[in-house]
C-alpha cells in the first residue's frame, strides 16, 4: 500500500517499484491494491486484468475509472459507456440533434423492451426543441405516442388548409391514412382525443356524402353529437347491413333523446264581433214550366259522374318494396338483398303487381221529362141533359 501510495497518476510507464508493489498485492490477495497500482501508473489494461479476478465490485469500478478518464480523448467511448452503465438516457440528453439517426439507431439496438418507447419520446422532445418537429414525429412514432405524433401531422393539414382556402380533403385523407396505420400497430380500439376524433368523422362525412357508406362507417369514432347523427344516417341508409358489420354489428342509438313537452297554454284570443255576410244572390236556374189545359212538369236531368282514375301502374324497372340491388365487387354482377328478410338472390324480384282499379259506373241513361199530370176538370151537368127527352 506504501509504494502504491507513492505511484504518479501521471506515468506512463511501470517503474520497477511499481511493479514490486503489484507484485507484493499479488502474493497476499490483494487485488484491490493491485488494481490500484496499475491505475496510478497509468496501465489500465492491466488494471482491467487484474479487476476481471477480483470480483463483480472491483470490476464496476476499475471499468468506470477507465471510461472516465479516456472518453475525453475518444469521444466514441461515451456511447460505450452508456452501453455498459445501461444509462441510456443520458446518453439522449447529450446527443448531438443532427445526429438523431446514429442515437435513434443505439436505442433500438441496446434498449430494453419496457423502456424503449420513453426512450424514444425523449429523443423526439430533444429535437422538437432543437426545431426539427419532421423528425421528432418519426421518433414519436417508433415510440408509439399517437398523440404526440399526431401534432405534427396538425400542422402539415392545418397549412394544406390555409393554402388551399377551405378543408382540403385530400390533405385530409392523408391525414386519416396516417393515423388509421397508426391505430394499426397499438390497437384499434384505442381511443382518439377530441380533435382527431372530429376529423374523422369530417372524412366520414365527405365520404358519405359521396356515396361511400360502408366506408363511411368505419370511420365514425367521435361521440359527438355530428357523428352519433351520422352513424344513425348510415344505419338507416339502403347499404344498412354493410354499415352496421363496419360498426361491429352493434346498432347505434338514437340520436336524440325523447321529451314530453306537454300542452303549451295558448295565448289569450278576445272575441271579435262578427261580421254580417252579405247574401249573395242566388240565380236559380229557371226550369220550362208548361201550362196547358190545366197541367204543369218540370224536367230535371241528373249530372253525369267522372269515372274513378286507374291506380299508375309500377315502372318496368321498379323492385319491390325491401329490395335492393347491390353490386358484387369480386364478379362485377349485381345481386338483390332484402333489407327485411335478410334474403338475397341473383334473380331480380318481379315488380309488384299493379293495384285494381275502381269498377266504373254504368252509363246513365238520358233523362226523360216527366209526363205532365192532366187535372180533370168538373164540367157542370145542364139540367136539360138530365130530364129524359
Amino acid at each position: 500500500a506504501e509504494g502504491v501510495a507513492g505511484l504518479s497518476l501521471d506515468s506512463t510507464t511501470m517503474s520497477k517499484k511499481a511493479e514490486a508493489a503489484v507484485k507484493q498485492s499479488l502474493l497476499v490477495g490483494n487485488f484491490e491494491a493491485a488494481v490500484e497500482c496499475c491505475v496510478r501508473s497509468g496501465n489500465m489494461a492491466d488494471a482491467l486484468m487484474l479487476a476481471s479476478v477480483g470480483g463483480a465490485e472491483l470490476w464496476a469500478k476499475t471499468q468506470a475509472e477507465f471510461l472516465a478518464r479516456e472518453t475525453k480523448k475518444r469521444p466514441f467511448l461515451s456511447i460505450v459507456n452508456a452501453i455498459v452503465q445501461g444509462n441510456l438516457t443520458d446518453l439522449v440528453k447529450l446527443s448531438d440533434p443532427t445526429e438523431w439517426h446514429e442515437t435513434l439507431a443505439i436505442l433500438s439496438t441496446y434498449g430494453k423492451s419496457e423502456e424503449f418507447p420513453s426512450l424514444c419520446m425523449a429523443l423526439g422532445e430533444r429535437l422538437e426543441e432543437a426545431g426539427d418537429a419532421a423528425n421528432a414525429s418519426l421518433c414519436y412514432i417508433c415510440g408509439l405516442q399517437l398523440e404526440k405524433a399526431v401534432k405534427y401531422w396538425m400542422v402539415q393539414l392545418d397549412a394544406a388548409t390555409k393554402i388551399n382556402g377551405g378543408t382540403d380533403l385530400l390533405a385530409l385523407q392523408h391525414f386519416v391514412e396516417k393515423v388509421s396505420v397508426f391505430l394499426m400497430a397499438v390497437g384499434p380500439s384505442t381511443q382518439l382525443d377530441d380533435v382527431t376524433a372530429g376529423l374523422f368523422a369530417q372524412y366520414a362525412d365527405a365520404l358519405a356524402n359521396q356515396g361511400a357508406l360502408a366506408t363511411a362507417a368505419k370511420y365514425c369514432r367521435s361521440n359527438s353529437q355530428q357523428c352519433v347523427e351520422l352513424r344513425d344516417r348510415l344505419y338507416r341508409s339502403k347499404d344498412s347491413a354493410y354499415c352496421l358489420q363496419a360498426m361491429g354489428n352493434v346498432a347505434p342509438d338514437f340520436p336524440y333523446s325523447m321529451m314530453n313537452v306537454g300542452v303549451s297554454p295558448g295565448p289569450t284570443i278576445l272575441a271579435k264581433p262578427l261580421v254580417q255576410q252579405v247574401e249573395q244572390p242566388q240565380v236559380q236556374q229557371q226550369q220550362p214550366v208548361m201550362e196547358q189545359n190545366g197541367y204543369q212538369s218540370q224536367a230535371t236531368a241528373a249530372a253525369p259522374q267522372q269515372p274513378t282514375a286507374p291506380a299508375p301502374a309500377p315502372a318496368p324497372d321498379q323492385l319491390p318494396p325491401g329490395w335492393m340491388e347491390v353490386p358484387d365487387p369480386s364478379s362485377g354482377r349485381s345481386y338483390y338483398y332484402n333489407q327485411n328478410t335478410q334474403e338475397t338472390t341473383w334473380e331480380r324480384p318481379a315488380p309488384p303487381a299493379p293495384s285494381p282499379a275502381a269498377p266504373k259506373p254504368p252509363p246513365h241513361a238520358p233523362a226523360v221529362p216527366a209526363q205532365p199530370q192532366y187535372q180533370q176538370q168538373q164540367q157542370p151537368v145542364s139540367a136539360s141533359s138530365s130530364q129524359p127527352v
